[in-house]
C-alpha cells in the first residue's frame, strides 16, 4: 500500500491494540471486530474529532486494512486465542548437546 511512515505506525498501534485486546482482555471475536470498527470510524470524513488517530488514512487504505485484518487475524482467532490463553508445556528429548554434523549423522 506504499505507507508512509507515520501510516506504518499507525497500523502497527492498530495491530498491536486488537492483540492486547485478544492477550490481555480475552475480547470475544465479535467484541473485538466491534472495536476496529470503532477505530476506522469516521476514516475519510473531514471532521478529524470522528476519526481519532487513523485520520492519516484513505478510505481505500482502511478497506485494505479490514481485508487484511480479517485474512490475517479474524479468520485465526481461534488459534491466536489458544497460543494465548493454553497453557505451554516443554519436553525435554535430551539433555546432551549435539553438533551439527552429529545431527546429520543421527538422520541420514
Amino acid at each position: 500500500m506504499n505507507f508512509s511512515l507515520i501510516q506504518l505506525s499507525q497500523y502497527m498501534g492498530l495491530l498491536n491494540f486488537l492483540l492486547e485486546n485478544l492477550s490481555d482482555k480475552h475480547m470475544t471475536l465479535e467484541d473485538n471486530i466491534k472495536e476496529l470498527g470503532r477505530a476506522m470510524a469516521g476514516i475519510g470524513v473531514t471532521d478529524s474529532e470522528r476519526s481519532g488517530d487513523l485520520d492519516v488514512f484513505s478510505i481505500d487504505q482502511a478497506k485494505a486494512i479490514i481485508d487484511y485484518m480479517n485474512i490475517s487475524l479474524f479468520r485465526l482467532y481461534k488459534l491466536y486465542e489458544h497460543i494465548f490463553h493454553s497453557p505451554r508445556e516443554e519436553y525435554v528429548i535430551s539433555n546432551e548437546w549435539y553438533s551439527f554434523e552429529a545431527i546429520k549423522k543421527l538422520l541420514l
